[in-house]
């Protein structure tokens, strides 16, 4: 009874508080605006090296933001995704 007392209490606080929308299309940045860093980053880097996993990110920071911009480019336009 003081468990789902409880449960009721806190339910209310969760009600009562703002919806926070998170965009599924999440463009990799922080709030600042920076890139985070791949959560796989430091697995290449404890592998291959600091220079093999510096490496790796910047390829990939490079491919993920190119593929991202085209993809912003598809969604613009109808036509386009269409046609993909």
């Amino acid at each position: 009874d003081m468990l789902e007392r409880r449960c009721g209490a806190l339910q209310k606080k969760l009600d009562a508080r703002p919806v926070m929308f998170q965009s599924p299309f999440d463009d990799g940045a922080d709030a600042s605006g920076m890139s985070r860093r791949p959560t796989w980053e430091l697995g290449v880097v404890s592998v291959a090296g600091p220079r093999a996993g510096a490496l790796t990110v910047l390829i990939y920071t490079a491919i993920d933001e190119s593929l991202r911009a085209f993809t912003r480019r598809l969604l613009k336009r109808d036509a386009w995704l269409w046609i993909f």
